[in-house]
Order: C-alpha cells, then sequence, then structure tokens
C-alpha cells in the first residue's frame, strides 16, 4: 500500500468529517469511481429508467445523453 501526503482544504475537510465517513474511506471510493469504467448498466440513469423499452430504435439518430448521469447527478 502507498501513502500519500495532500492538502485538503480545512472547508472540504469539515463537510466529509460531517459526514461520518473517514477520509480514506471517502478518498478510496473516490479514486475507485474514477478508475470504473463507466458502463451503461451501472448509470444512476439505468437504475432509475432501466426497466424501460424504446419500441422505435433508430441508431442513426442520438439524443446525446451518453453522459446524462454527469449533468444530472
Amino acid at each position: 500500500m502507498t501513502k500519500i501526503n495532500l492538502e485538503i482544504p480545512n472547508e472540504i475537510l469539515h463537510k466529509i468529517n460531517q459526514q461520518g465517513e473517514p477520509l480514506e474511506k471517502v478518498l478510496v471510493e473516490a479514486i475507485n469511481n474514477y478508475l470504473e469504467q463507466k458502463e451503461l448498466v451501472k448509470s444512476k440513469t439505468w437504475e432509475l429508467c432501466g426497466s424501460l423499452k424504446v419500441s422505435d430504435y433508430d441508431t442513426s439518430e442520438t439524443n446525446y445523453a451518453e453522459n446524462i448521469d454527469q449533468d444530472i447527478y
């Protein structure tokens, strides 16, 4: 395991402490989320709307929703 020194602004550290999670856990989770490949079936939108079916599927058009989770959540 690697140890790092990291400067975190006091206001951010205060918010993390208010959440009640250890800083190490928050950082490891953030790094894992960063490294994880974004798969359609793992997105928040898929969780909410994954059971919906597209009745008129046309791959020549798009609604540019590829990054909708980043925009909404």
